[in-house]
């Protein structure tokens, strides 16, 4: 078991054991929690790992945003629903994504941030989010979005770098590799505490033995094995294990709270099969 791992467990426990006892205290403390980990941390080792990236793999984000595109199609044509299609091409890569990711971490974290948060992110909310809501978020998401200035941030730096100020490589630096890890760390171990304390496993017996439900989980296992077969991004493979994005039940408008309830009861369903799919993952990683 490494560290990360170790960390996710601990993490998660500690989350649920808060949340049964969580006071009004506790939970401004974890909202404070969550903006250090996602405004502040997280959007540092962002820039550190794209400034040191190869710029040759920028175009990686297209595997993101493909995995969206595409199982949009195929939930589409196999329900005519776009409520569920949209729980179909969407993954929790975020939180969960970052977690499963830094505990196995066969590639860069750069890929990571490549697939996850440029292509999976801009595709939810371009695409995913003018088909719920009809509203385009895509030019909000990628100039206001902390995590995604911090990613042009590095990326900046990496072209410039490009022409000969090394120092501008930030991962390169002395000891920065070692910080970059340890705030990893930290923030595997933040986002596993806030996870718990938000997973209400309403386990909806009707959603869990739904055709949809397996049909799902059989499409994304599909996609898995496709995408390990043919040695694609792990970023990618990691996707495929997923819950549905957790920012959906927010995209939906005030007169679709029957869709909203369903995508919020479907996700909770999730997550038992997406713990139990990453802990056999790793041991073939």
């Amino acid at each position: 078991m490494n560290i990360s791992f170790f960390l996710i467990l601990v993490g998660l426990v500690v989350g649920m054991v808060w949340r049964v006892k969580a006071g009004d205290v506790s939970k401004k403390f974890w909202t404070i929690m969550g903006d250090m980990c996602f405004k502040s941390l997280l959007p540092l080792v962002v820039s550190i790992e794209v400034s040191s990236m190869n710029l040759n793999e920028w175009w990686l984000f297209a595997y993101g945003a493909a995995f969206v595109f595409i199982l949009y199609f195929i939930g589409f044509t196999l329900t005519r629903d776009k409520y569920l299609a949209s729980l179909l091409a969407t993954a929790e890569g975020g939180t969960l994504g970052f977690m499963f990711y830094n505990s196995i971490r066969v590639e860069p974290l750069s890929r990571f941030f490549l697939i996850d948060m440029l292509g999976n992110g801009g595709a939810l909310f371009s695409f995913i989010y003018w088909r719920i809501s009809g509203i385009f978020k895509f030019w909000e998401f990628t100039v206001k979005n902390r995590l995604m200035l911090a990613l042009w941030t590095g990326l900046a730096l990496n072209i410039l770098a490009s022409t000969g100020i090394e120092i501008l490589h930030l991962r390169g630096l002395p000891y920065i590799a070692d910080i970059s890890w340890s705030i990893g760390l930290v923030i595997t171990l933040l986002i596993s505490v806030i996870v718990g304390t938000e997973v209400k496993l309403r386990l909806s017996r009707k959603i869990f033995f739904s055709k949809f439900f397996w049909t799902f989980w059989g499409i994304r296992l599909a996609g898995m094995s496709v995408s390990m077969a043919l040695r694609l991004p792990f970023a990618l493979t990691i996707l495929f294990i997923l819950p549905p994005s957790f920012l959906l039940p927010v995209i939906y408008t005030d007169q679709q709270n029957k869709e909203k309830e369903h995508a919020a009861n479907f996700i909770a369903a999730c997550l038992p099969i997406t713990f139990l799919i990453f802990v056999a993952m790793k041991t073939i990683y």
